[in-house]
């Protein structure tokens, strides 16, 4: 990890464990006496965003007192040569480019810092500080950054620091030398007081900066109306408390107020599709055999409505408000709602963990799979046919079960009467022993036997029927056919049937996505275990079925 990083991950530690859900515990605090206000003179006339935060207010408050603020002074010196909890306030202040397009390196941003106590001499922000040589600006000595790419350092005294972009540090302290009011102060400067944090950004003049981004963002179609957003709004306020009862409050400000239902509508169809989705990973959940899903799942389903609801905004006239907070009644109802936002914000970083292990899980049974078909290719010359047949040629049993001996199944394959089929009394009774290699984790097909590994079924690929084909007659290569694949549970088959996946010509994707998002995962003869793209062109997929085609594919070049 980048030492960039690494003051990024303080300040997320800073800011985020501020959010800790022993604010439960908060009482009314009331400003301290003589705190410092933030100095505007440093906001721009030009300014389009802008952001207030006064970390030493929240992080010294008594309700604090159970987090690790000693652990936040010693990352904070040993990373950034001083100790956040000094810091009275921050402001950060953004302008637009002036030619958007012809901008090569960042836009006009800057950080001010403002301390309790002298910031120390000399060396200060780590690696920043040796991105920097000394430089002279109005008779001052500063630390210009080596190329636009890397932010100036300067001093306006003891106590200020200012990290900014170098072609804007000029108006920066011009500015605050006679300071002319802008739209951002002109609304800050209205505040009586100013809350923990606070945000806003006018969004009319970034429109043409957030087009081309837009326009090329993968947006699911029923979302499609989210990319009109910055069109229908003129800016975005936020204010947050922390100490005592914690609140949020969001504002929108439309162009006007059919602007403003048009917006609303998006919210609404934002939230009612978040909130479906959420209901298809609870049934998901519900049939999981993990209770720890489950009861996930139960509680999704008792609070899931009600969560969305409280991120409906209100609207009035051209204004749209999303209001979050305790009351006298009920303080502690921002703090579940903070840590319901908390919940909402890991979910899908649990569930994209929790389907990458399953995603490596079902990787590992298709390689023990390839490994047994391997291993019955070497004592049999050949991969076993798709299924075993009598003498009149009827199918009996599936290459499921042909492969036990060879994956540590011996003791399961001595049992079946070879010469019956699978639905026989006897066989049907061992259908049950399924080795738990046959069942992807993703699975929902519990007590029902069914695999979610099969083999393409066709003449021309690996698998044509009651024939066994050997590596000879692989002439497109192993490396580029398809030997098993993982499918649905819809297309799922009861393990021992010799029955698999029989693709359509004109559609050989049907039957075979919707186990994972976007994608699906496929053992090649090589015994290598591919994950392949759902938008795979159908006539590349059907190469890869065939096991001599003559096609010249690349799986590499398809490979997710």
């Amino acid at each position: 990890m980048s030492r960039w990083h690494g003051k990024i991950i303080v300040w997320i530690l800073v800011v985020s464990m501020t959010y800790s859900p022993s604010m439960v515990f908060a009482a009314q605090q009331t400003p301290a006496e003589g705190q410092e206000e933030i100095d505007l003179g440093y906001v721009t006339p030009g300014a389009v965003a802008a952001v207030a935060a006064f970390p030493r207010r929240v992080l010294t408050a008594p309700e604090m007192e159970m987090m690790p603020l000693e652990v936040i002074t010693a990352v904070g010196m040993k990373e950034l040569g001083f100790d956040p909890l000094e810091i009275e306030w921050v402001l950060l202040i953004a302008e637009m480019p002036e030619n958007p397009a012809m901008q090569a390196g960042p836009p006009p941003v800057a950080i001010v810092l403002r301390s309790a106590k002298p910031f120390g001499e000399g060396k200060i922000l780590g690696k920043l500080w040796e991105r920097t040589v000394e430089a002279q600006l109005d008779g001052k000595t500063y630390r210009k950054g080596v190329n636009p790419m890397f932010p100036s350092i300067y001093r306006p005294d003891d106590r200020t620091l200012i990290v900014a972009s170098d072609d804007f540090l000029p108006r920066l302290l011009s500015n605050h030398a006679s300071p002319k009011e802008g739209r951002v102060t002109n609304v800050l400067g209205r505040m009586k007081e100013m809350p923990d944090a606070t945000a806003l950004v006018f969004v009319e003049p970034l429109r043409p900066l957030l087009a081309m981004p837009l326009a090329m963002a993968p947006v699911p179609p029923p979302l499609a109306d989210v990319k009109r957003i910055p069109e229908l709004l003129t800016s975005v306020g936020a204010k947050v408390n922390l100490r005592g009862g914690p609140s949020l409050a969001l504002m929108l400000r439309a162009n006007d107020e059919d602007a403003a239902v048009e917006l609303e509508k998006i919210i609404d169809n934002v939230l009612e599709f978040a909130h479906q989705s959420m209901l298809a990973d609870i049934a998901r959940q519900e049939n999981s055999d993990d209770p720890v899903e489950q009861a996930m799942a139960k509680y999704a389903k008792r609070v899931g409505g009600r969560m969305f609801e409280v991120f409906r905004p209100v609207r009035n006239g051209e204004k749209l408000t999303l209001t979050l907070g305790g009351t006298a009644d009920n303080p502690q109802m921002a703090s579940v709602a903070v840590i319901g936002i908390l919940v909402a914000l890991l979910l899908p970083a649990v569930q994209a963990a929790r389907e990458a292990a399953r995603r490596a899980a079902s990787r590992n049974n298709m390689k023990q799979i390839g490994l047994a078909m391997h291993n019955y290719a070497q004592a049999n010359k050949t991969f076993p046919p798709a299924y075993s047949v009598d003498k009149n040629g009827k199918p009996l049993l599936s290459w499921r079960v042909l492969i036990l001996p060879y994956m540590e199944g011996g003791e399961i394959y001595k049992q079946f009467h070879l010469d019956e089929p699978w639905d026989s009394d006897h066989n049907k009774a061992l259908i049950s022993l399924m080795p738990a290699v046959y069942r992807s984790p993703n699975s929902a097909l519990l007590g029902q036997w069914k695999s979610n590994y099969l083999t393409p079924r066709n003449e021309k690929s690996i698998f044509p029927g009651k024939e066994s084909i050997g590596f000879a007659k692989i002439r497109d290569g192993t490396s580029n056919t398809i030997l098993t694949l993982e499918v649905p549970d819809a297309s799922a088959v009861v393990w021992t049937k010799p029955d698999d996946f029989r693709y359509d010509e004109d559609n050989p994707l049907k039957g075979l996505t919707g186990m994972r998002a976007g994608v699906f995962l496929a053992g090649l003869a090589d015994g290598s275990v591919r994950t392949i793209s759902s938008t795979i062109d159908p006539m590349v997929l059907k190469a890869l079925f065939t096991r001599d085609g003559g096609e010249e594919i690349g799986i590499d070049a398809i490979d997710r």
